[in-house]
């Protein structure tokens, strides 16, 4: 009994030795928050509510090294959060806010010294210099974090006030993402709170993202003249060679390499007859599985009210010589602008839905299939509200998505989808001439954990911008060890310039892929990383 006794009386003072030595250990920082929705006119939060925070060095400000999360108390509006100490130096730190519903927030840079335990306060509530870029809302006395980022994007917009719209309508109730004053209900009182916000899409503030940076122009004769990287074929890689699949004179093309710059012509590229595609038209997209080569593409028929758009395959053992498959052209009509990705146990499509008669306005749609033979139906995955696609004030104002390249890494997709903006007018009338960026295109980043449900990165701005003189830029990514190579293919043309009339240049010349560079970009896996929203 004795023994039973002291061995209990031993363990308990382990466990309490290694939680007081655990303790010790840590550098817990005790913050001040305001929320937006939450606090009442006796300056308290209607209730207590958990907030995680981020440390990251200012030095290094996309690397998030460690987080903590705490309850902030309602009348305090303090929380208590632990930081350890190990592997971590002095110096200065950003603290980064994440509520549930509410725009996150980063504080000035601050030094944290984790060479011994301790308490650091730090208070968000009373100088809106507290956070950077001034991020703040003055309200009932204090300064607060901005309430209204319902889907977590880094902008407080339309999407976000169609959702407590949505909720409001169907009077729902309880601790949901759209009950922005905490009370259990979502109303007009939450809509009101955000009124200010969506008026000015209010936006996350942050330091800075690292951007891929152009660090060659790949090295062949025909590889920069007249010249059209196929804009839905990422270059392969693969047993330490890539290969490059561009149109040239209406002619489609394989070039290979070894250091991803220099390179040589391999060969041309043929399909077998079989209701052939029109020659512009054929291997949009080509993947490669094991030692097999599928390609995809769609080519067209009939015009007017008998417009249709046709989808076909192809396989080749080689990489050049492809064998339509007997299926061609499909039953189904789809829209065009189609890429493909091997998810292993099926091939994903990722292609416009309809034709532009039946919508005009363009979106990413998926269909899978287990054999390349048979797809099911196409499903709209990324389509712009038109909360954000009507409003001058959005980055997505007359934008529309054009095609996307997906590809994975681990557990987490990545879409490279080409972003083109109509005309100011809200049409595609090739009115010319054309100011600002009236028809041009560029690369934005998508993140997604299942390749079906897609959310922004960076506040909707362009992962690789237009720049310069140049007017479209088309990126392609290609995973290489530890880092992402991503070719670009670019012009000072804008995307209607296939028109006759466009800045004098032949309609001709343009779909051979004249006035068309390529160029090479990198960035590293874990850079990349921190662009997740």
């Amino acid at each position: 009994m004795f023994k039973f006794f002291f061995y209990n009386i031993l363990t308990l003072l382990i466990i309490l030795t290694s939680l007081d030595s655990a303790k010790s250990q840590t550098l817990s920082v005790t913050a001040k928050i305001a929320i937006e929705g939450l606090l009442t006119n006796n300056s308290r939060h209607i209730i207590s509510d958990s907030v995680t925070i981020y440390l990251s060095k200012s030095a290094e400000p996309e690397i998030k090294i460690d987080s903590s999360k705490a309850l902030i108390n309602y009348i305090s509006l303090s929380g208590i959060f632990n930081f350890s100490l190990q592997n971590k130096t002095n110096g200065n730190y950003y603290l980064i806010i994440k509520h549930r519903n509410s725009l996150m927030t980063w504080s000035q840079p601050v030094y944290l010294n984790f060479e011994i335990s301790g308490i650091f306060n730090y208070d968000f509530t009373n100088k809106i210099t507290q956070a950077y870029g001034s991020n703040l809302i003055f309200k009932y006395g204090r300064y607060c974090i901005f309430s209204g980022d319902i889907n977590q994007d880094g902008t407080i917009d339309g999407d976000d006030g169609t959702a407590i719209e949505n909720d409001a309508l169907v009077s729902l109730s309880g601790y949901l993402k759209t009950d922005l004053n905490g009370d259990n209900f979502i109303d007009g009182s939450d809509l009101s709170t955000v009124d200010y916000s969506l008026m000015i899409n209010k936006e996350i503030k942050i330091p800075y993202l690292k951007l891929p940076l152009r660090d060659a122009i790949p090295v062949k004769a025909d590889i920069n003249r007249d010249v059209l990287i196929l804009p839905y074929t990422s270059v392969i890689y693969k047993n330490g060679v890539f290969s490059m699949y561009y149109r040239t004179n209406n002619l489609v093309k394989l070039d290979t390499s070894i250091d991803g710059k220099t390179w040589k012509f391999k060969k041309n590229i043929s399909v077998n007859v079989n209701g052939t595609p029109n020659a512009g038209d054929s291997l949009q997209s080509t993947i490669r599985r094991g030692n097999t080569w599928y390609s995809g593409w769609t080519n067209h028929s009939g015009s007017g009210s008998s417009f249709r758009e046709w989808f076909n395959t192809a396989t080749s053992t080689n990489g050049y010589n492809f064998t339509q498959n007997p299926g061609n052209p499909y039953s189904f009509n789809p829209g065009e602008d189609q890429t493909l990705f091997d998810n292993a146990d099926s091939f994903y499509c990722y292609i416009r839905p309809n034709i532009p008669s039946i919508d005009p306005r363009r979106k990413i749609g998926l269909m899978k299939s287990a054999n390349f033979l048979n797809w099911t139906r196409i499903d709209t995955v990324i389509e712009f509200p038109d909360s954000a696609y009507f409003n001058p004030a959005s980055r997505l104002y007359f934008k529309q998505p054009y095609n996307m390249n997906v590809f994975r890494n681990g557990a987490d997709w990545w879409g490279f989808m080409h972003v083109l903006r109509i005309e100011d007018d809200g049409t595609e009338n090739w009115n010319f001439p054309y100011s600002g960026i009236e028809e041009t295109v560029e690369t934005h980043l998508m993140y997604s954990t299942n390749g079906v449900d897609w959310s922004y990165t960076n506040n909707k701005k362009a992962f690789v911008p237009i720049h310069d003189s140049v007017n479209q830029v088309y990126a392609l990514p290609t995973i290489v060890n530890d880092s992402l190579y991503i070719y670009s293919f670019e012009s000072t043309l804008r995307h209607a310039g296939y028109s006759l009339e466009d800045q004098g240049q032949a309609a001709f010349d343009y779909a051979k892929g004249k006035y068309w560079k390529i160029f090479k970009y990198k960035i590293s896996l874990e850079d990349l990383n921190v662009w997740k929203p």
